[in-house]
């Protein structure tokens, strides 16, 4: 699912869905103020936490956003 909001004046489109599908689509990785590119090693942890929860019972969706200039 997407939506499209405008924040602090740019466009902003916010997905969510199943980890697994939106990890093979995004390139970056925000951790607290920081973003920077997703590397194999991030993805393996978010893999096996993805898993873990899993396992656990808890259906676990991810976020992922991509901001435009308006």
């Amino acid at each position: 699912m997407s939506t499209e909001h405008i924040f602090e004046g740019n466009y902003v489109m916010v997905v969510k869905g199943a980890v697994d599908v939106l990890l093979r689509r995004v390139s970056y990785i925000r951790i607290g103020d920081s973003v920077r590119e997703i590397g194999r090693e991030d993805t393996k942890k978010i893999e096996r936490q993805n898993m873990e929860f899993s396992e656990g019972g808890l259906r676990v969706l991810a976020f992922a956003y991509k901001e435009f200039k308006a």
